[in-house]
């Protein structure tokens, strides 16, 4: 169960969004095991405004394929929380 008045932000996914990224890549190199769940998690960045779209693209089927990038306020958070020398991030806590 999730304490109510946190918001989580996985920092080692919004590390990803360093260079244009799109959901479907994040499945694909195994940062998330799969699209429904990696979906959710870049719609929260998304909507927090730590990430943007970049450009759309083509996939090799010509199907639309959105790449996001960090927001200058995404580059911050990831300045202010570097990654540890482990190369372990934890998530940010931040009270509501």
């Amino acid at each position: 169960m999730k304490p109510k008045g946190f918001l989580v932000i996985n920092l080692k996914l919004l590390r990803r969004f360093q260079v244009p990224t799109a959901t479907w890549d994040l499945v694909k190199d195994g940062t998330w095991k799969t699209y429904s769940g990696a979906f959710p998690q870049v719609e929260k960045l998304k909507n927090l405004g730590l990430i943007a779209l970049a450009y759309a693209d083509r996939t090799k089927r010509g199907k639309p394929k959105n790449l996001y990038a960090l927001t200058k306020k995404g580059k911050l958070l990831l300045e202010l929380f570097p990654e540890n020398e482990a190369d372990e991030d934890y998530g940010l806590w931040e009270v509501s």
